[in-house]
Formats: C-alpha cells, structure tokens, sequence
C-alpha cells in the first residue's frame, strides 16, 4: 500500500507519537519522508526536542531520552 503524502498540519498531530515510536510503519514512513524535504518540520521537531528535554531535567533527575532524526532527515 503507497502511504500519501502527509502535511506539515498533520505532522504537528503525529509527531509526538512518532518521537514515542508509537506509529505503526506506513505513518512512521510517512512522517520520515516528509521530514526529508521539510526544513520547517524539522526545525519544529529539533525545538519539541529541545522544550521536551528541558522540561524532564527540571522535573527530576533522570530525563528520558528523545530519538534522534535520523541522518539525512536533520540528523546530526
């Protein structure tokens, strides 16, 4: 089955679910190609990142650990 193509409006419903690894696969891939050709997506999952870590370190002292992009989808 050929997964559609998902929107940047889409991406912000499914983005934690995915950083949770809690997409099956066709919405994981989607979230994945869209991120390969989206820079303001990827900008928008670096900072949920960012806030989500931050956030964990001032509620105590072990944080959870987020995924990472994969590289060539803004990874580093």
């Amino acid at each position: 089955m050929i997964q559609e193509a998902i929107r940047c409006l889409e991406m912000v419903e499914v983005v934690t679910e995915w950083m949770e690894g809690a997409l099956d696969d066709d919405a994981r891939a989607a979230v994945e190609e869209h991120l390969a050709i989206c820079p303001d997506c990827i900008a928008y999952v670096d900072q949920l990142r960012t806030t989500t870590t931050l956030a964990a370190r001032r509620e105590g002292p072990s944080p959870r650990r987020l995924p990472r992009l994969p590289p060539g989808l803004g990874g580093r």
